[in-house]
């Protein structure tokens, strides 16, 4: 057994220290003080994309105070980013398809940072599961989850955020990277 609070109840088989109890999930700001609004894509919007047979992507566009997610279906043309992450670090949304806006500014710096995409940051598409997978159709859901490996195969990067791991201050080679 793991001795910290956080993994009081792992097994030695198993650990389940960033398993989330939907029912009293909590939203983190980027900012602890920050009470910015939520930003939401339409599941509507969503569940026809995924009806239709394609992958549900979106942009993060605008700055500060008018930020905006836009909608749009995958095409075999459309290169995208599939954002990874974890649940328990406070971007999930188990109720709607929206983020603080404050979570979805830090998205956009992270992306900027990426190097080697061919597309401009400002206009790059993404997938991630808080906002692509519909939170308020069963059957959207359904669709967005059976689709989840193609998501992540046709995927032009996948960017994975742990908060443990973007915590760590730089190291000084690939290998403490690795460690």
């Amino acid at each position: 057994m793991c001795s910290s609070d956080l993994h009081s109840s792992c097994t030695e088989n198993l650990c389940t220290a960033n398993n989330v109890d939907e029912g009293n999930y909590s939203i983190r700001h980027h900012n602890t003080s920050c009470q910015c609004e939520n930003i939401e894509a339409a599941s509507s919007d969503l569940c026809s994309i995924l009806h239709n047979g394609q992958i549900p992507l979106f942009t993060i566009s605008g700055s500060d105070d008018d930020i905006h997610i836009h909608v749009l279906p995958s095409e075999s043309t459309r290169k995208y980013v599939a954002i990874s992450h974890v649940w328990s670090d406070g971007l999930g949304n188990p109720e709607e398809n929206s983020l603080p806006r404050c979570q979805l500014q830090f998205l956009q710096k992270c992306l900027a940072n990426l190097e080697g995409l061919g597309s401009d940051p400002c206009h790059r598409l993404l997938w991630m599961d808080t906002i692509s997978v519909p939170a308020t159709s069963d059957a959207g859901r359904a669709a967005a989850i059976l689709a989840m490996r193609k998501t992540y195969e046709e995927a032009e990067a996948v960017l994975v955020l742990d908060m443990g791991i973007l915590s760590v201050k730089a190291p000084s080679n690939h290998e403490e990277i690795l460690v």
